[in-house]
Formats: C-alpha cells, sequence, structure tokens
C-alpha cells in the first residue's frame, strides 16, 4: 500500500510540476494557492484510501472470493458480503448481523406472494369460490406447480356452470327422452328414446342411426276421383266424400249404420197396396165399405201399414181397422188395438204400432172403414213372409 501511495503522489507531483512549468492556465501569482489546493485534494484521497472498511486492498480482496457482494455501508463504505447457502435468496433485512440492510435469508415453507401464502391462498371474488377455493404451491426442481384445493367436496356430476356474473356449482338435467348418471369423474348421457329407425311398408330409411333421412315409398300424390276431393296433391291432405255420406233406411229397408260400412237389408215385403175411392162408413154397404185385402197361404207378419189421403186437402180423413180371420169374418182378430186415424193429404201416414200383427196361413186381411170424409185414399201393407 505505501508504493501505491508514493506512485499516487509522484504522479501528482507531476501533474502540479508540469502546471506550473508549462501550464498556461496557472499565473506566477497562483501557483501557491493552486499547489495547496492540489496537496489537501491528494491528501483527501489518500486519507479514505486508509480507510479501513474503504480501503483499495479491501476492495481488492472482495475479489479474491467467490459470489462476495460489494454492498455500500452508511459511513461512505463499503462492505463484502458473502456468499449465501444453497437455496438462499438475498433479502432486506434491518436486523441483520452485518448492519448493512441486506443479508442472505433461507426460505420458509410458505412464501408470501402479493399479501398471500402459497399453501393457504384464498380467492374471495367470487361467490362460488370464497372461503373455498384455495392455491397450493410445491416445487420440484425448477418446476412450479400451482394445483387448486377445494375446500369443500363436490358430489358427483357437478360443474362449474357460467351464470352471466361467475360460476355456480350444478348438474346436468335430463330433457325428454334422456338419462343421466352421475358417477365419481363422469357424466354419462344416454338417448332413452328412439335409438335406431327399421323401414316399415313404403317407407325407406337412409341408416338405422347418426343422421336419418327417411323417404315414402308409397303414396307421394293423391289425385280426386268421383264425388271425392282432395284439399292438396302432396303435405297435409284433407280427402273429402262428396258423394252419398250417410244413409237412412226406408220402408222395408234396414241399415245397419248410417256411415262406415252399413249393411243393407230388405226388411219387409209389400203384401198388399189398394186404392180405395169415395170410401163410406154405411153399415152392411161392403163394396165400399169393407175391402177384403188378401188371403195368405203362407204365415206373415205385419210390421208397417202406410196411408194417403188424395187429393191433398185437409178436410180428407178415414178412419180404418185391420182384421184377419179364416172365413172373410168382421168380428175376426183386429191387428190395431184401436181403429186408426188416416189424416195425411200431403205424405205418406206410416202405423206401426200393433196389437195382433201375425196372420196365420189361409187367413184373410179385411180392411175396415168406420169414418171417411176422403175422396180417394190409398192404404198398403208390409211384413216378412214367415
Amino acid at each position: 500500500m505505501k508504493y501505491t501511495k508514493h506512485i499516487i503522489v509522484t504522479f501528482i507531483a507531476l501533474l502540479i510540476t508540469g502546471g506550473v512549468v508549462y501550464g498556461t492556465t496557472i499565473s506566477p501569482s497562483t501557483q501557491d494557492s493552486t499547489i495547496g489546493n492540489l496537496f489537501d485534494t491528494v491528501n483527501h484521497v489518500i486519507s479514505h484510501l486508509e480507510d479501513s472498511t474503504s480501503t483499495l486492498s479491501s476492495i481488492i480482496d472482495a475479489a479474491t472470493t467467490t459470489g462476495n457482494i460489494l454492498v455500500a455501508t452508511s459511513s461512505n463504505g463499503w462492505f463484502a458480503l458473502p456468499v449465501g447457502t444453497n437455496g438462499q435468496v438475498l433479502t432486506v433485512s434491518s436486523s441483520d448481523a452485518n448492519r448493512v440492510g441486506v443479508a442472505w435469508d433461507t426460505l420458509s415453507t410458505n412464501v408470501t406472494i402479493n399479501g398471500e401464502v402459497a399453501g393457504t391462498w384464498t380467492f374471495s371474488t367470487s361467490t362460488v369460490f370464497s372461503g373455498n377455493l384455495h392455491a397450493r404451491i410445491s416445487t420440484s426442481s425448477d418446476t412450479l406447480t400451482f394445483q387448486p384445493a377445494w375446500g369443500f367436496t363436490p358430489t358427483n356430476g357437478q360443474l362449474l356452470i357460467g351464470n352471466g356474473v361467475d360460476f355456480s356449482l350444478g348438474t346436468l338435467t335430463a330433457g325428454t327422452q334422456m338419462s343421466i348418471l352421475n358417477a365419481s369423474g363422469s357424466i354419462t348421457v344416454t338417448n332413452e328414446g328412439v335409438r335406431t329407425l327399421t323401414a316399415g311398408t313404403q317407407i325407406s330409411v337412409s341408416s338405422a342411426t347418426g343422421t336419418v333421412t327417411v323417404t315414402n315409398e308409397g303414396v307421394r300424390t293423391l289425385t280426386a276421383g268421383t264425388q271425392i276431393s282432395v284439399s292438396s296433391a302432396t303435405g297435409t291432405v284433407t280427402v273429402t266424400n262428396e258423394g252419398v255420406r250417410t244413409l237412412t233406411a226406408g220402408s222395408g229397408i234396414t241399415i245397419t249404420s248410417a256411415t262406415g260400412t252399413p249393411t243393407i237389408a230388405v226388411s219387409s215385403t209389400r203384401l198388399f197396396a189398394i186404392t180405395v175411392p169415395s170410401p163410406t162408413s154405411t153399415a152392411g154397404d161392403y163394396t165400399t165399405n169393407n175391402v177384403m185385402l188378401g188371403s195368405f197361404i203362407a204365415p206373415v207378419t205385419l210390421n208397417t201399414i202406410t196411408c194417403v189421403n188424395t187429393p191433398s186437402s185437409t178436410a180428407n180423413s178415414v178412419t180404418f181397422q185391420i182384421v184377419h180371420s179364416t172365413n172373410n169374418s168382421l168380428n175376426g182378430d183386429a191387428v190395431f188395438s184401436s181403429a186408426q186415424v188416416c189424416s195425411s193429404a200431403t205424405s205418406t201416414q206410416n202405423f206401426v204400432t200393433f196389437s195382433d200383427a201375425t196372420i196365420a196361413s189361409n187367413e184373410t186381411l179385411t180392411l175396415r172403414f168406420t169414418a171417411a170424409s176422403s175422396t180417394q185414399v190409398s192404404i198398403s201393407g208390409f211384413g216378412t213372409k214367415d
């Protein structure tokens, strides 16, 4: 160190001499004061070099140890902070043994990051996560692992589902013909409806599963026939019967149904028909008062007697009775319980209620008028042959 000071003093002396002998900026009148100032400066530098904590030798010595760090001290000096051990970090310390403000320190298991301690971080910005979601940080070699740890135990099938603000815990809901099976770590969604298609008559399917095209291979268009109308040839079609839509049974006819598939049958046969001009009720006048309607070899059963007055007039009316016997007697068995009044002059009047409608074989039917104001009356009888 002595040699170093001598070199510095000699170098400064040469600078000073050069300034006195050759310098143009130092005048003779100021040489003494200038030289004095320079020597003061040299002495100040040398005094600092002689400081036990900041000498040049200390700086050079610090450089000879691997890992040393020069740390400025509060006394305008330098301190050689030795290197720490493996895993230590340089931290700010107000209570370090060297009193230089920094020190090497060993990290604890939990490191505080942004005010949170590794291993127990808590996020409270979410209504779902608040007080429940933590972060655990562990190191392996040079790898930093972030692993969320729940503060609760989710049930099987629970998912984080967005609710427009953050997330809510929820499960999937099965729709129509669907089922959902929640298991540990898995969710199975199953179609409980149609799973495969099979083509029926006049139908084809492009595939049994997946994207399927169903095609009508039968009737694809409709054309209206006689007494039939169709609203459209394709699509949704309404077919209408424009002909007979309902059936009504007439005299001597039976119909099992008015619509659908009816059975039409002849229910009776006309047994007699007679038109009597100017009927009267005069007793004993056989030709105009009592008329034989016919004799029957085989038994018959009456079911309808029809009557109509002609010409059309509300004043035309007859009262009649029909009897049957084996001797053409008017005192035979009466068909009606009492005499019937035929007053219709516009349409046929039907009589279907009888007291004795069965005519035995070889019996004769006789028509008897008990009152008459009609100019002409037509009477017919219908029944079945036994």
